[in-house]
């Protein structure tokens, strides 16, 4: 529900990411075209769950993903989320 229907096609470029690898049982919602690596992620972790964001939400690496127009939506989604609201 997270990224669901968001304009993925309007995304615009992120200037630098974290390299990660997942645990096993996290789900990747998002990956960097060009190389594969994750961007979104979540998982639980004990009762409750985790969002992750492998680049920054605004400036610096962000500074053209807050330009985004799904922008507001992706973390609105992404904290109800997180909060178990949806």
């Amino acid at each position: 529900p997270i990224t669901k229907g968001l304009s993925w096609r309007s995304w615009r470029p992120l200037l630098g990411y974290n390299e990660v690898i997942p645990k096993p049982e996290a789900e990747i919602l998002v990956e960097i075209k060009e190389t594969g690596h994750p961007l979104v992620v979540t998982s639980s972790l004990g009762k409750g769950r985790q969002f992750l964001f492998m680049s920054d939400p605004a400036p610096h690496w962000g500074v053209n993903f807050e330009l985004w127009e799904s922008y507001d939506e992706f973390w609105k989604r992404a904290l109800l989320w997180a909060c178990g609201k949806i």
